[in-house]
């Protein structure tokens, strides 16, 4: 069915594949088993759990309104997240409590462990990228999942209802856990530092371009390239002066991004406000991701079901609309191929713009 035009048999491609599959398998075994369990994030144990309770959004009633029912959806997902997490966070505590200094048979456990968390964590991986390429393949480019014949795979058609969540869920969950690792004060240092940056490189250009010692430092850089053209060496010793000047800025900037890092560790010792840091950040992520996927949909669904005539009929030819809208009315069938994403997309609440 594969063979076509291409150099080598479908058979020997899905060799290879297989092959590649099992090589970057055997690799994460040997990582685990080097990193240990105790090292390990768990989020490869807890994704499943997260998976089967975003399944239960499946249950929040149709007839309720769009805000309520968004609303639903979101906290019956990021609360069971919450609890999968919480509980993950508690036991660790424990066991690193309880386990040290460990026994041989509790180190050579902890390294099977590490071994098989760091092979879920592929498998992971792997159902993540499928869980978007499947479902991308069969509602939108239809054509290609037939010849193929992804349909006809037995474990395709039965997984195929809940492909997508398992992606969106990964997205969802890992950015709550990114956000709670990094925290807000982190986060708002990093942005002090890139604010701080640009700052650095705007007040440079700007005091050699503007102010007069600056302007006779640059003058005197451009003094030195006597041999070349005069725009060429101005050029030249503004471009320097302004490159010291960005250095020196940088450097202050530098010095108090880590006053402010020690500061914020020293906030962190307080496990309380360390929680709130996390818990602040991780709403503020989720928030983003939430609103990106909204905008998204939103759009889809603008473009799939929105009447275009007027706009047919001022550019019939230079925007091929029914193509567009078809393609839009597939995108709609792949994001609503799965229970969470189908449930984000139907209680979109940006669709109370349009009411």
């Amino acid at each position: 069915m594969l063979q076509g035009n291409l150099l080598i048999s479908a058979e020997a491609t899905i060799a290879i594949i297989a092959v590649c599959l099992g090589v970057f398998a055997i690799a994460s075994v040997l990582y685990g088993v080097f990193r240990k369990f105790s090292q390990m994030g768990w989020l490869p144990w807890q994704l499943p759990i997260i998976f089967g309770i975003a399944l239960l959004t499946g249950y929040v009633p149709a007839d309720m309104g769009v805000a309520q029912r968004y609303a639903a959806v979101v906290a019956i997902f990021v609360g069971g997240t919450a609890i999968v997490f919480a509980v993950g966070g508690i036991i660790r505590y424990f066991m690193h409590a309880r386990l040290r200094p460990a026994n041989i048979l509790i180190r050579a456990l902890d390294r099977v462990l590490g071994a098989v968390t760091a092979l879920l964590g592929y498998a992971v991986i792997v159902l993540c990228i499928g869980g978007l390429a499947l479902p991308f393949l069969t509602n939108v480019i239809p054509d290609i999942a037939a010849t193929i014949g992804i349909a006809e795979i037995p474990i395709v058609a039965s997984i195929l209802p809940y492909a997508l969540d398992f992606f969106v869920v990964t997205v969802l969950a890992c950015t709550i856990q990114a956000g709670y690792r990094v925290g807000f004060g982190r986060a708002l240092i990093y942005l002090i530092m890139f604010a701080l940056t640009l700052a650095s490189a705007a007040a440079a250009i700007w005091l050699t371009l503007a102010v007069t010692p600056f302007k006779a430092f640059a003058n005197l850089i451009a003094g030195g390239f006597s041999s070349l053209s005069a725009p060429l060496a101005s050029l030249l010793g503004k471009g320097i002066a302004v490159v010291i000047l960005f250095i020196v800025f940088f450097l202050v900037s530098c010095i108090l991004g880590f006053l402010l890092n020690k500061l914020l560790r020293k906030i962190k010792y307080v496990r309380v406000l360390k929680w709130i840091d996390g818990i602040l950040y991780s709403v503020l992520l989720l928030a983003i991701v939430l609103a990106l996927f909204a905008g998204v949909h939103y759009g889809i669904q603008y473009v799939a079901h929105a009447d275009l005539s007027a706009i047919m009929e001022q550019i019939p030819e230079q925007l091929p609309i029914p193509d567009i809208q078809e393609i839009a009315l597939r995108l709609e069938a792949f994001v609503t191929s799965s229970t969470l994403s189908r449930m984000l997309y139907l209680s979109n609440p940006l669709l109370l713009i349009s009411v």
